[in-house]
């Protein structure tokens, strides 16, 4: 399977999102599954050199790929220096101000001056890991920074830049859902354009809530808090587009959309996932064998998977449900013609039945009694 994947550029996308993982953090949160490591300066010379060289491969290769989007998370990206971050943005330099372009931040690694330099490399959205603006969660949560630092990141990213994105989290030990209004409150007292908020999920380091596996009356108080979060937010003019997140008017990220929606991605760095050339993959989870394969031009991946309609169909319902809209069956037959979809036909009438599912016309959304139990109706559907 691995040999097969030397052919995917032959057959690249008209378009794809290009998401870039940075997997260095200076301390560990233990809700945190994303693959990381410790910022020595050996470790990010050689990461920054392989990325060099990674990316470049891929452009000279996929030559009539174009980038839509550009996301590059972690680990924490805005740890590092200024001249690192200005050696990796170089490497997307020609996207600079054509396509929405993404950095996550943590509210204590950031400061005037580096914001200043993001946005002259071509950084156009940052999104800050906030999570609580609580001192009691923060620290259930194991984060470095405290909550003062959350108030200054926000109100110096504000002054830079146009769109910002906070993360709050909810589901914490010891969480009430006073502590959770209140931090929903201070979040809407910014002016922020988006907002995600996270259920806390120590098992899969996702956002859906309401796991099989949680107690019972774990997932009444997780829903709840979902609840609050979208009546709360709804008042305040942002729009519930995602189980997880919310925009202002226009602001809803073009990069994660291109994921529910089952589009192409590319990523990039040790970890990074990608959907591309007719196949599903995932570079190697640890700095050094990753490194090894790209100077080596025999890139190290894992979990390779061969696409064909059945599985495309499958992950677009599955991901499209995930949008407040859902999915439009009928558009999805279209576009994925060899897929067999009567084996979807009694789930979907069953999670109809139970109120999980709403059917109107061609569409399939979540209602709202089935909007905390997605990861639920999605099991019905694999």
């Amino acid at each position: 399977m691995q040999d097969k994947l030397k052919d995917i550029f032959k057959n690249s996308p008209k378009k794809t999102a290009a998401y870039v993982h940075v997997p260095f953090c200076a301390r560990t949160c233990a809700y945190c599954k994303f693959y990381k490591t410790a910022p020595s300066f050996q470790n990010l010379e050689l990461y920054l050199q392989c990325l060099e060289k990674e990316a470049s491969r891929f452009f000279n290769s996929a030559k009539g790929a174009e980038i839509s989007s550009i996301f590059i998370g972690g680990g924490t990206p805005s740890i590092l220096s200024e001249n690192q971050l200005s050696r990796l943005a170089k490497i997307f330099e020609h996207q600079a101000g054509k396509v929405e372009w993404t950095i996550e931040a943590s509210p204590s690694t950031i400061n005037p001056q580096k914001l200043k330099v993001l946005k002259s490399l071509g950084i156009n959205r940052i999104s800050l890991g906030v999570q609580s603006f609580s001192e009691r969660t923060l620290k259930n949560l194991g984060r470095p920074h405290k909550a003062e630092a959350s108030q200054k990141a926000i109100e110096q990213s504000l002054e830079v830049f146009d769109n910002v994105n906070i993360d709050l989290i909810f589901g914490a030990q010891n969480q009430t859902r006073e502590d959770w209004h209140s931090d929903l409150e201070k979040a809407a007292s910014f002016p922020l354009s988006h907002i995600s908020a996270y259920c806390l999920e120590f098992e899969s380091a996702t956002s859906c809530c309401a796991g099989n596996e949680k107690p019972f009356e774990t997932q009444i108080k997780e829903a709840d808090f979902l609840y609050l979060a979208m009546d709360f937010l709804a008042q305040k003019n942002f729009k519930h587009y995602e189980i997880s997140n919310y925009a202002k008017h226009g602001k809803e990220c073009a990069h994660n959309l291109n994921t529910w929606n089952m589009n192409s991605w590319i990523g990039f760095g040790p970890s990074a996932a990608s959907q591309f050339g007719g196949f599903r993959f995932r570079n190697t989870s640890d700095l050094n064998s990753w490194a090894k394969g790209v100077m080596e031009n025999s890139p190290a991946r894992e979990d390779i998977v061969k696409l064909d309609d059945d599985e495309l169909f499958n992950s677009a319902v599955i991901f499209g449900l995930r949008k407040m809209e859902g999915v439009n069956l009928e558009s999805l037959k279209s576009r994925f013609k060899n897929a067999d979809f009567s084996r979807y036909e009694e789930p979907i009438k069953f999670l109809v039945s139970t109120g999980l599912l709403e059917k109107s016309g061609d569409f399939l959304r979540l209602s709202r009694k089935g909007i905390p139990l997605a990861d639920s109706v999605a099991v019905e559907l694999i």
